[in-house]
């Protein structure tokens, strides 16, 4: 990975999964400010929302009341996520469905995924 602080300024290169983990982190926990997650709008429009605990859904995402979105969270368009379902340092992508009792901890699941319910750590 190449990092580098130029006059206040951030920029780095994705070289692995390991990388991309980094930086995606530099982002969401808003290091790289103006680049958030809720500056960018799916292309639909649809924009995300920060919330405490740099947690940031979509407008249209489906959360069961029992949910845990504990912290670093990014969830992607037209998403919907099962009950008991804990979520932590994780990013999901739009169209993706988390069933029940899931629990995923820093992992990327990409567009369109779907993670069938039962108890499983990821």
């Amino acid at each position: 990975m190449y990092l580098s602080f130029i006059d206040n300024e951030y920029a780095a290169t994705v070289t692995n999964l390991l990388s991309y983990k980094a930086i995606s982190q530099d982002v969401i926990n808003r290091w790289v400010f103006p680049i958030v997650p809720d500056l960018f709008a799916s292309k639909e429009g649809n924009i995300c929302t920060h919330q405490r605990f740099d947690i940031y859904r979509a407008k249209d995402v489906t959360v069961s009341r029992s949910c845990c979105l504990e912290q670093d969270v990014v969830i992607g368009s037209r998403t919907k996520i099962g009950n008991n379902t804990k979520i932590s340092g994780s990013v999901i992508g739009q169209n993706c469905t988390i069933g029940n009792n899931v629990v995923l901890k820093n992992v990327f699941v990409w567009n369109g995924v779907p993670r069938p319910s039962k108890q499983s750590h990821l």
